[in-house]
């Protein structure tokens, strides 16, 4: 999965609106390939999104991808959605969450779409910074 393209594929769709843009990859569990992995592995690309209307910006996200359900954004409150998506030939699940002033989205390859909503929940907090 490429996390630089990503990026720049979220920059583009905010219609140059989107700054601060950052992106990590995230893996827990075993890494050594075949049966027997537990590897979990997300990528996580956000940043900031001045003056957004969180309902509206779920709503063109759910248009994007009709298969998307509403998710609960978290502590952080905003508005979140999930879906299954295909990323370099690999399906994926997908989150993404929308707030006053912020955007990130969550990319797994070896979690389900349920799975990857839990840890939106759970690694937000810890990814988003409030504005200083």
């Amino acid at each position: 999965m490429n996390i630089k393209q990503l990026g720049e594929q979220v920059v583009k769709g905010s219609s140059g609106q989107a700054s601060n843009v950052l992106s990590a990859v995230y893996v827990q569990g075993n890494v050594t390939p075949g049966p027997g992995s537990n590897q979990q592995m997300f990528m996580f690309v956000g940043g900031h999104l001045a003056n957004t209307d969180p309902v509206a910006s779920i709503a063109n996200f759910e248009r994007q991808y009709p298969s998307a359900q509403a998710v609960p954004a978290g502590s952080l409150g905003g508005e979140a959605a999930c879906a299954t998506t295909a990323a370099s030939n690999e399906s994926a699940a997908m989150c993404i969450w929308f707030d006053n002033d912020s955007f990130g989205t969550l990319v797994s390859p070896t979690m389900s779409s349920a799975k990857l909503a839990n840890t939106l929940d759970t690694v937000r907090p810890g990814i988003e910074q409030a504005d200083q």
